[in-house]
């Protein structure tokens, strides 16, 4: 099973829009292959450079407070990658951090802390200049996805439980997290995704089964649930990523991407094949998504 795991990890392909103030917007694009490989996907110029990395990096996060690119390997290591032009060094700085692959990472918008997961259920809370650990904690199960909420300074995880928990982002002695529980339409399955609203102190989870809720992080209340339809019971929707512009969260199940629109809950798909990973824009609004070959750019406004 821990071999399927880590085999299942080495597969996934991350991505991750990069909206640095000097580079031109929706321009540059960082991709992360099993092959061990860095892109660097120039939209303008439709170019694309490559840099070989010592081990297959499972996921991307663009730290816009300091401006750099924070990547998590399959051996527990993080790195930040300074995005220039060309591939060529660099790799500005890494740490060792644990010894479990890594299994997804965060920042913080604003001061630029890094949450980053491993599969055995750990987090580390890290500085992005010096590297130290300003918080180590467990999520209490095998670990699926996080997300930090830069208004409440928390983090919320999703694991093989059923309830996603809060934790405090700081420094703190909390051995136990805030469980997100709803009486009416819980979830019943594990949590698969979570996502933060920028703007506000709300967040999303959505579980194995499609059941989606979105809650108030101030009070830990469910505030609406959506049950979202499943094309294929063996795969969840998941990858989240919400767009601004047309107020609409976009998924991904792996054969297909989809977009909920809260407004009116409309549901509107569309087939792209194999669906790897989704990333969001916070400048643009902007949704980019991967398969196995090709990137695709959405009209968010659209939803196509």
């Amino acid at each position: 099973c821990e071999t399927n795991q880590t085999k299942r990890l080495q597969a996934e392909i991350a991505v991750q829009m990069i909206d640095a103030e000097f580079i031109p917007t929706d321009d540059l694009y960082a991709i992360a292959t099993a092959g061990s490989e860095l892109l660097m996907y120039d939209h303008h110029l439709d170019a694309l450079q490559a840099v070989k990395t010592p081990v297959a990096i499972q996921c991307l996060c663009w730290n816009r407070a300091s401006r750099v690119l924070c990547s998590g390997d399959r051996n527990g290591n993080l790195s930040i990658w300074i995005c220039e032009r060309s591939p060529t060094d660099i790799l500005k700085r890494s740490w060792d951090l644990h010894d479990s692959p890594t299994v997804v990472i965060d920042c913080h918008d604003e001061v630029g802390t890094i949450a980053i997961g491993f599969l055995d259920g750990t987090v580390c809370v890290v500085h992005p200049v010096t590297g130290r650990k300003e918080r180590v904690f467990n999520a209490g199960g095998s670990l699926n996805c996080l997300a930090i909420s830069e208004h409440q300074n928390s983090i919320i995880c999703g694991t093989g439980n059923v309830d996603p928990g809060v934790w405090t982002l700081g420094a703190c002695v909390d051995s136990k997290p805030f469980p997100l529980q709803s009486r009416a339409n819980p979830h019943v399955g594990p949590v698969v995704s979570v996502l933060c609203f920028s703007q506000s102190a709300q967040a999303i989870s959505v579980d194995f089964s499609g059941v989606l809720k979105i809650w108030d992080l101030r009070t830990f209340t469910c505030l609406q649930t959506y049950q979202l339809r499943m094309r294929d019971p063996k795969v969840c929707w998941q990858c989240l990523a919400h767009s601004t512009v047309c107020n609409g969260i976009f998924f991904c199940d792996r054969k297909s991407v989809m977009c909920l629109n809260l407004l009116n809950e409309e549901e509107q798909h569309e087939k792209k094949g194999y669906v790897s990973h989704i990333a969001h824009s916070n400048l643009t609004g902007k949704i980019l998504s991967t398969n196995i070959n090709s990137l695709c750019l959405w009209e968010t406004d659209e939803g196509q």
